[in-house]
This record gives C-alpha cells, structure tokens and sequence, in this order.
C-alpha cells in the first residue's frame, strides 16, 4: 500500500443548520476545501439526514435569536450519541460558551470562522480519540489492575495443576490428550492476561518523556521477533526508514508492544507468499504540516470493511475466530498515551493498513536526532 492510501481516505463532517442559512454552504465549501466530505443537515430531525457516517465530528449552527445552544446540542447527542459537537456562535457570546462547554461540546467556535481556525479544528479533532472508544479505553485502564490481580491466582493454580496432570496422565490416551488441552488453554489465557495488565500500566507513560526514541531501530528489533515466522510462511518483510525523519519524545518499551502489535496482526492477516512492509516516515494527509511522526505498517492482506473498521479499535472486537481483540486496543491506548493517535486504513484501500502517529516536541536538552541512516533494509 502506498503512502497516500492513507490519506486518500475522506473524513466525514455533518453540518447541522437548525435555520438554512447562506453560510450554512460557505462552511461546507471551506470544509470541502480542506479536504473533507460533508454532509448538510437542516431543521430538526437530524437522524433523518445522518446517513454516511461514522462522522469525525458535526459542526452545530444553532437557531439564530435562540439564546443558550445547550438545547440544540443536547438534542443532537441524543440523536447521533458519541459525537464530536463543535458549536458556531456568536461573537461575544459569553453565556452560550458556557453553556457549550456545560454541555460536552467538543469546542466553542465564534462567528464569522475563518479558515485557519477551521483547520485548527479538524487537526484537533483528527488527532482526539471518539468518545466511545476513548470511555472504553478509560475504563479498560481503570478496571484491569484489579482484574489481572484477581484472575492471576486462580489462573496459576489451574495452570499448575494441569501441568501436574499432563506429567501424571503421560500415556494414557484422552485422558493426557485433555490435560494438555487444559494447559495450553490456560497458558494461551496467561499471555491474554500479560497484555490486558498492560492498560493498567499505561499510567505510568506519561508526557513529558525524558527521551527521544530511535524509530528505526525499534521497528527493526519488532521484525525481528516475527522474522522466523515469516520466513517458514514465505512472508517478504522490509523496514523504510526515510532519511531525516525526526526521533519523537517516548517510552521506548511501549511504543514496541504497540509496533509489535501492529506488525503481529499484519502477519496474521497476510497469506503466505504475502508481503509486509513497515514505514518510518513524517506523516502526511491528516497530519501534513510535519509536526507528527508515523510508524506504519502496510500488509498485502485483505484489509477490512468499513464497518469493520468502525470498531477495530475497541477492547476485545475481533473478525478472527479465537482472537481476543485486545492488539489494536492496546496500540491505540500507547499512542493516546504518547499525545498521538492510531490511523487505520479504510474501506477499498487495497491491503491492510495501521499507522501509530506521534506529535514531536522539542527537547531543551538536545536536538532532533533523525530516525535512522539506512533508509531501506530488506530482512528476509
């Protein structure tokens, strides 16, 4: 998949006109300009005109002369719930600000918009998780520690156990058969708990980090753990690291069990005598004005639906059988963590397609070092 398959893919804004307007369409011409496809909803059924969604956000106009928004912006929650709500309103308006931000708004946009800040608005909400993934991941975080730790004993035991009747069993036909059935399930559900502990953990990573993480030399040492598997499944693997990409502030650990994560359900998804290429790059489309780095990586699987991927991201959503759909998740909650995001590939891009993208921040205490010197290695 090429660079641009990413960005070819069109954001969806709903503006919502409570009273037509002319400005109503000078709006939906800035946003078409920026890039976006937008859909115009007028009066008050807006559930009526929502058809091509999920939206990156809806822009609420409200009545003129109404006073407070927070009506209008109630009842399009209500409508449409999980939305991004920003609000044009008047100059001066201090009262209906407020009630705005009482009332969840994404942002408080005074009238007449300007360009500039209309963008600014779409990199914010670009770069700021959906309210219902970002409460599930909130929750994840909250409710693992407790859950690992009461899981963990028994699990052990269980795992102790079959252990001891797998050795005891040895021999004896079905009966050693289902005693090793019992003891890898239960190994395959310790790892399960080993990567869902890691949400708990997301706490400690934090900004501001104290350290600029190598790029390169990450996705080069994720590759590696998946290299023997590649190589019996014929799987062609190559790393490219564009020269001068800048080196972002992180938690190096992290940011490799998000990678590897990214990379393992590649592999999972690719055919063998498939290909995986993985991308150290600034980012472009959505993130163009470069101040934002992205690993991505790019498999010759089948990619997915777009309502398949209206729900990659959430805990424990998987299309395979037996999977526990915690990878991409995971992924998502260490960029969030880093201030970044996860970009999944659309519907009718060819291949499959995730990117981690990180902001980059100065560091008083040294330069930009870049990502990497050799910007294309072949590992198989």
């Amino acid at each position: 998949m090429t660079r641009e398959a990413g960005a070819a893919e069109r954001q969806r804004v709903l503006v919502v006109d409570r009273a037509p307007r002319d400005g109503a369409q000078d709006l939906v011409a800035m946003l078409e300009r920026q890039g976006c496809a937008v859909r115009l909803a007028t009066g008050d059924q807006v559930s009526d005109h929502a058809g091509g969604g999920p939206y990156l956000l809806a822009i609420l106009r409200p009545r003129p002369g109404a006073g407070h928004t927070g009506a209008d912006l109630r009842r399009l929650k209500a409508e449409i719930p999980f939305l991004r709500v920003a609000i044009i309103g008047r100059a001066g308006a201090v009262a209906d600000a407020v009630e705005a931000i009482r009332g969840h708004a994404f942002e408080y946009l005074e009238a007449p918009v300007t360009p500039a800040a209309l963008g600014s608005l779409l990199r914010r909400a670009r770069h700021t998780l959906d309210p219902q993934t970002a409460a599930l991941l909130d929750s994840l975080q909250r409710l693992t520690p407790g859950l690992v730790h009461e899981l963990h004993n028994p699990l052990s035991s269980v795992l102790a156990g079959s252990q001891l009747l797998a050795r005891l069993l040895a021999g004896q036909g079905k009966a050693a058969e289902y005693a090793d059935i019992v003891r890898e399930e239960a190994q395959r559900l310790q790892r399960f708990l080993a990567r869902l502990a890691e949400f708990g953990r997301l706490e400690s990573c934090r900004p501001p980090f104290p350290e600029r993480v190598e790029l390169g030399a990450l996705v080069e040492r994720v590759l590696e753990g998946v290299r023997a598997v590649c190589d019996a499944r014929r799987i062609g693997l190559a790393s490219i690291c564009e020269p001068g990409t800048p080196a972002p502030l992180g938690d190096a650990e992290r940011l490799g069990l998000a990678v590897g994560e990214l990379v393992q359900n590649a592999v999972e998804a690719v055919a063998d005598g498939g290909r995986l290429t993985v991308h150290v790059r600034r980012a472009g489309g959505a993130e163009a004005d470069g101040a934002w780095v992205e690993v991505a990586v790019a498999d010759s699987g089948p990619g997915m639906t777009e309502d398949v991927r209206q729900h990659t991201c959430e805990p424990f959503f998987s299309t395979r059988p037996g999977a526990l759909g915690i990878g991409l998740a995971l992924a998502q909650a260490v960029a969030r963590a880093h201030g970044g995001i996860l970009r999944i590939g659309g519907a009718g891009v060819q291949g499959g397609y995730a990117a981690v993208c990180l902001p980059l921040a100065p560091s008083p205490a040294d330069g930009l070092r870049t990502a990497g010197a050799n910007p294309t290695r072949q590992l198989r």
